[in-house]
């Protein structure tokens, strides 16, 4: 999987994902406004490309809507399976997540990094440093 970033575009303001090719550019795929000229892989979580934050957070990059729907449906199968169908649905969640890859995500303006290799010093979300960003 190659590097992708996906956020909003600084200058038209749409919401884009756009992967980084071997030329390093950043540029917004709908209105092509340059954002960067050169995105250095090595160098992308000193600060946001998109709002020159330096704080980022690690999650799975799983769609969180798909989780709930397996839990829900075991949970809505607990009556009949007497609470046994809540042990596959743990399994298959902790399954996915063993398998799904991490995303970077930048807390002020919630752009999102895939493909990159993450430095250690990005740790899990944190709502302090969330808070903090938001008011900022």
């Amino acid at each position: 999987m190659s590097p992708s970033v996906a956020g909003t575009c600084p200058h038209c303001r749409e919401l884009f994902r756009t992967e980084i090719d071997a030329s390093h550019r950043l540029a917004c795929p709908r209105c092509e406004h340059e954002i960067l000229e050169t995105l250095a892989p090595e160098r992308v979580f000193e600060a946001c490309v998109m709002c020159d934050c330096d704080a980022f957070y690690r999650q799975k990059d799983f769609n969180s809507a798909i989780g709930c729907c397996i839990v829900l449906f075991a949970a809505v199968l607990v009556p009949w399976t007497y609470g046994l169908s809540l042990i596959p649905a743990a399994l298959v969640d902790w399954f996915l997540y063993r398998r799904t890859a991490d995303m970077v995500v930048c807390y002020r303006c919630r752009s999102q990094f895939r493909g990159f290799d993450i430095p250690q010093r990005i740790v899990d979300f944190d709502h302090y440093l969330a808070e903090k960003h938001e008011a900022s």
